[in-house]
């Protein structure tokens, strides 16, 4: 900690040490948000079913039109977080978010739903990168899995709002009625994170992050260039050691995850399981939950415990492949409250392998950070939407054994459907065992020609 002895110098440092948690406040309503966008898909996709008449095919191709604009935008959103900052970004992409769900919720048949969908997966592709680049540049750097962990924990009370609350609401007043009220509360967040977001202290004439933490910087010294380049940024990705490997895992890990929650899940309880659409909005609850809980815990584990990135990975996604084979393998015969566990952990998890968000953040040069996380991070919403649009499309190949207000396929058909995850999972433990560490003496540098 470098605290001058200068009083008007300590001063500001309190005053960075409390305006940081009004940053982390706002980040974190912005979170829960996007969180709750992620969660609704599979809360009311029988719905949407229902309304415009579609098969498995094009319920995949709406779900999906939320996570692959997502993933397009990432490499411009970190672009641009690194040009124009995380406040502009994030209060433009409110505002079309907020057009997105009001154009989806109004929508009178499929075509216009998808052009809703799409505004709103362009929109939700430009919170979460720039919200990491603000906590980055306001926390210090061995309290950020920490830091993510809790953000993330409380953004998923969006998620938690996006199933059983959202799914009685639905059942009660139609499901187009909650989606405009959210439409209208999108706008509000935008005003206050306008009004009260800075990408960074100095913005408020208060000490840069270094001021109190001699690590502020990433594992590979201080940058000799200030001004961002996609080029360079790409080429980073690609070279820096371990970057393309945490993005593969990332693909899999919560491609597969989300498509299964935000899509399959529902589904699948209702139709194999016989749940009903308040049941099933319980149980997805249970995979909100772990996905709070688990990156909160597992930042906790990394920062305080093993004081180590690699090994919290390498468990998590060995942990991931176990529990797809178990509950791909009997997802028609456990016990309901196998599933529901299987579900919390699953999900806890997933926040053990985003431990690998923070190796992101320690090998890349800070002012790359935007570039080369947005290129990292649009992995896992690519593979979101190729594995809702995979889920899909062999479900349809195999045909449904009855259609009633929407398709409903077999045990069979959703075991095989789910069977790649199983494969692509184990491939994401083996690849987590080449990660390179960045906390501690056996700690990784990037390479001198990206500083």
């Amino acid at each position: 900690m470098n605290q001058s002895s200068d009083p008007g110098a300590n001063t500001e440092i309190q005053q960075l040490l409390r305006y940081r948690w009004i940053i982390f406040a706002i980040v974190s309503l912005n979170g829960i948000l996007l969180y709750f966008q992620y969660a609704w898909g599979a809360t009311l996709s029988g719905y949407h079913s229902a309304d415009w008449n579609l098969d498995a095919r094009q319920l995949g191709l709406l779900a999906a039109l939320g996570f692959f604009p997502y993933a397009l935008m990432q490499v411009p959103t970190g672009y641009l977080t690194d040009l124009l900052g995380s406040r502009k970004l994030i209060s433009v992409a409110l505002i079309v978010l907020a057009l997105g769900t009001a154009i989806f919720a109004s929508a009178p048949n499929y075509a216009v739903a998808l052009v809703g969908r799409t505004l709103m997966g362009l929109a939700t592709g430009a919170v979460f990168l720039p919200s990491l680049k603000s906590l980055a540049r306001w926390f210090r750097a061995r309290e950020f899995a920490s830091v993510q962990g809790v953000f993330i924990l409380l953004a998923n009370a969006g998620a938690l709002l996006g199933t059983l609350p959202l799914a009685v609401a639905a059942e009660n007043w139609g499901w187009r009625a909650p989606m405009l009220v959210v439409a209208g509360l999108t706008i509000l967040i935008a005003a206050a994170t306008w009004t009260l977001l800075r990408d960074e202290p100095t913005d408020l004439g208060l000490p840069p992050i270094g001021a109190i933490d001699s690590d502020s910087e990433p594992v590979g010294g201080v940058p000799r260039i200030a001004k961002p380049s996609l080029r360079t940024g790409f080429r980073a990705w690609h070279g820096i050691p371990t970057l393309w490997g945490i993005s593969v895992i990332f693909f899999i890990t919560f491609g597969a995850l989300q498509a299964f929650q935000a899509l399959w899940a529902g589904p699948l309880l209702r139709h194999i399981r016989g749940l009903s659409v308040t049941e099933t909005g319980s149980a997805l609850l249970m995979l909100t939950i772990g996905a709070g809980l688990g990156p909160a815990l597992f930042g906790i584990i990394s920062d305080r415990v093993v004081r180590a990135r690699k090994p919290v990975v390498v468990f998590a996604a060995l942990g991931q492949a176990a529990l797809w084979t178990l509950l791909v393998l009997t997802i028609d015969t456990a016990p309901l409250p196998l599933v529901y566990i299987s579900f919390v952990l699953l999900s806890a998890l997933s926040g053990g392998v985003m431990v690998a968000h923070v190796i992101v953040k320690e090998l890349t040069p800070p002012h790359l950070f935007g570039t080369v996380f947005g290129i990292h991070n649009g992995a896992g919403f690519y593979g979101t939407a190729a594995f809702q649009f995979l889920i899909g499309s062999i479900l349809s190949a195999v045909g449904p054994i009855a259609v009633a207000a929407e398709p409903i396929y077999s045990a069979q058909a959703y075991k095989l459907a789910l069977s790649p995850i199983i494969a692509f999972a184990v491939l994401a433990a083996l690849l987590s065992f080449k990660l390179g560490e960045t906390l501690g003496p056996r700690s990784i540098a990037w390479p001198a020609r990206f500083s």
